[in-house]
């Protein structure tokens, strides 16, 4: 997956954050490879750091920041045609160990961090009377999780997100879906499953 891709950029920009690792940096691959621009927004390069591509332009971003993606987006001069939100974190707890402190960072960075990816580039999306976001919800939104209530509930909430979302932008040819991913295997599960628990589950 590593290397050079020398596809020649389409000439438009899509946004993603969570680009450095897991499903985001499987879909920046993608995208790359189908001659997009892609501006890659995370905390860390991380896997990126081995993705050489003309496309590439990698921005270190917290999604808590929207003035920094304001600013990022402000930068971006070919026209915008999507964004992926792909930043989360998922930190398993028991439900009454569950402090203010976690919750707020799964609800500042799952739900608000989309919140306020998809307010940054709306603007762009609106003059050019097109655009498509996509945002990563889970299957956990609806069937729960041990441990994993503040996931479940913002992965919830960004459902609620992106309906409230596709009507306010529908008129203007702006898309807004969402994809609910069972569990794939990234850094994520692997962070608190053993590989016996992922086997059982594939």
């Amino acid at each position: 997956m590593q290397g050079s891709i020398a596809q020649e950029p389409k000439g438009a920009t899509i946004v993603v954050t969570g680009a450095g690792s897991g499903i985001g940096y499987a879909v920046t691959r993608r995208l790359l490879e189908a001659g997009y621009v892609i501006s890659a927004w995370d905390v860390t390069e991380g896997k990126l750091s081995g993705v050489n591509s003309a496309g590439l332009e990698f921005h270190q971003i917290d999604v808590r920041d929207k003035p920094a993606m304001d600013q990022v987006v402000t930068g971006i001069k070919t026209p915008i045609a999507g964004l992926v939100n792909c930043a989360a974190i998922y930190k398993p707890v028991p439900f009454l160990e569950l402090d203010e402190a976690s919750w707020d960072a799964h609800l500042n960075i799952n739900l608000k961090g989309t919140l306020f990816a998809s307010q940054a580039v709306l603007p762009r999306m609106r003059a050019q009377k097109s655009g498509a976001i996509v945002m990563f919800s889970s299957g956990i939104a609806r069937t729960g999780a041990r441990h994993g209530t503040a996931y479940a509930a913002t992965k919830g909430g960004v459902l609620g997100l992106a309906r409230g979302m596709a009507l306010d932008v529908s008129t203007d040819n702006i898309r807004v879906n969402v994809i609910s991913p069972g569990v794939t295997d990234t850094p994520q599960p692997r962070g608190h499953r053993s590989q016996a628990d992922l086997d059982a589950m594939a």
